[in-house]
């Protein structure tokens, strides 16, 4: 039996979801919908953890990422300008496939966010993959509706 979480809770999560959008700013959404939800509701509180994670793990990659392509780049750009024959068709190259990677990884750190929100608006369970999980049985989640019995973290959400 499935059933769904009430409107407040599901309207929590699809916030803590789509906060990602906002970037940089977006993650103080999660961390005010979990400490606003945590002790009335087990979903909106998971929901929020995870977009926190999924937005912290995020800007960590993307800060590497950066990092990794802005030497990549820098070297790329030295060995163009001391090639003085095409200068100007190399550095577009460069430009062009940063710009390219820079939308291209956006676009792919958003879908995530945009499959949660939609799914908790349905009142579905959602979980990121490879973190939904580890985190849930970390905190002793169970789905609402769900008939597993209880885990030995649920002493977690008992002391709330």
């Amino acid at each position: 039996m499935n059933i769904k979480p009430p409107a407040e809770e599901r309207v929590w999560a699809v916030i803590a979801h789509l906060s990602a959008i906002a970037m940089g700013i977006g993650i103080l959404l999660p961390i005010i919908g979990w400490s606003e939800s945590r002790r009335r509701s087990k979903y909106a509180s998971f929901q929020s953890l995870q977009a926190l994670g999924y937005q912290t793990l995020g800007y960590t990659i993307w800060i590497l990422v950066t990092l990794i392509f802005l030497i990549v780049s820098s070297v790329g750009a030295v060995a163009a300008i001391t090639n003085l024959e095409n200068v100007e068709e190399e550095m577009m190259a460069i430009v062009a496939a940063h710009s390219s990677l820079t939308f291209g990884l956006i676009a792919v750190y958003f879908v995530l966010p945009v499959l949660g929100a939609v799914a908790c608006g349905l009142g579905l369970e959602f979980r990121y993959p490879l973190m939904g999980a580890r985190l849930a049985k970390y905190l002793g989640y169970n789905s609402p509706g769900s008939e597993k019995e209880e885990t030995e973290f649920s002493g977690f959400w008992a002391g709330d």
